[in-house]
């Protein structure tokens, strides 16, 4: 739907196109049709980086594309290590309580949080491979019961990560937290 009205974009649909072993291979073929163009290839989401990651060495000849470091990106993309980093450097982000399939101790660890609260899973990558019956990307809920509730429905899944319980941040500095979008951008080699 991004792309209907585009003037320089084809709509190709590849299924399991994040199957590492059913991207490679048809990428790699649609660059061949292409008679050795190197052709732009823009990741539009975790799993699609992930993919790249695994599949760099296979796609460099074919395709223009840059994605950090194996372990940067890792580092980066996972919510719990990144909250790390947060906290490392001193950067404001709302309470955030990180945990494991072990949820226990969500109230006491999280009894000084106000609702609503925010759970989310630490790896999005992995999160979106188990797929269930009200999955969506982010939660609301609005009590502590509730968040530990969809915590065990994600692990029952077959999620394996962690997941994050923060405190919903409704505004700061007189924004609307909800208002952010993910932006994806490409740069090239010289951070252009």
């Amino acid at each position: 739907a991004m792309c209907d009205l585009s003037s320089f974009t084809e709509l190709h649909v590849i299924p399991a196109l994040d199957d590492v072993n059913t991207a490679v291979p048809a990428l790699v073929s649609f660059a061949e049709q292409r008679n050795g163009e190197r052709l732009l290839l823009v990741p539009c989401a975790d799993w699609y980086v992930e993919l790249l990651e695994y599949a760099r060495d296979a796609l460099e000849g074919h395709y223009y594309f840059h994605i950090p470091d194996f372990e940067i990106w890792k580092t980066a993309s996972d919510k719990a290590s990144f909250t790390k980093i947060m906290d490392k450097y001193g950067i404001e982000h709302p309470k955030t309580e990180i945990f494991d399939s072990e949820l226990s101790s969500v109230e006491g660890r999280c009894r000084d949080m106000r609702p609503p609260f925010v759970v989310k899973p630490a790896d999005s990558s992995e999160y979106w491979r188990h797929k269930f019956d009200g999955m969506k990307k982010v939660y609301f809920p609005d009590s502590l019961d509730e968040a530990k509730r969809i915590a065990e429905k994600i692990y029952a899944s077959g999620y394996s990560g962690k997941i994050l319980i923060q405190e919903y941040v409704g505004k700061r500095n007189g924004r609307s937290s909800t208002a952010a979008s993910v932006l994806t951008v490409f740069c090239d080699k010289n951070a252009r």
